[in-house]
């Protein structure tokens, strides 16, 4: 085989074709993330909104518990007076 003496210009040629090469792949790599970019803002923008959704269902949630609290403490009140009224009605019974 004989061999080709390279030359600069040659040697120039390469070099760009390897540079065009690396340029249509980085090209590629840049639809690529453009694409995944796109999609993180919609996964941003749904986060929001999941965000938003969480926010009011813990206040909902606080309120809804504050509420229940309130009732346990109402309740517990009435089971007590049940008992006071319960006591005073078997002392008034006892006496007949």
């Amino acid at each position: 085989m004989a061999k080709k003496k390279m030359t600069i210009d040659a040697l120039a040629v390469i070099t760009q074709k390897g540079f065009t090469a690396v340029d249509k792949r980085f090209d590629k790599v840049d639809e690529r993330l453009d694409k995944v970019e796109h999609r993180l803002d919609g996964v941003e923008a749904d986060v929001s909104v999941m965000k938003e959704s969480f926010d009011k269902f813990m206040t909902r949630l606080d309120k809804f518990i504050t509420h229940l609290e309130k009732q346990d403490q109402e309740l517990l009140f009435l089971r007590e007076q049940v008992k006071r009224l319960e006591l005073r009605v078997e002392k008034l019974e006892s006496r007949k």
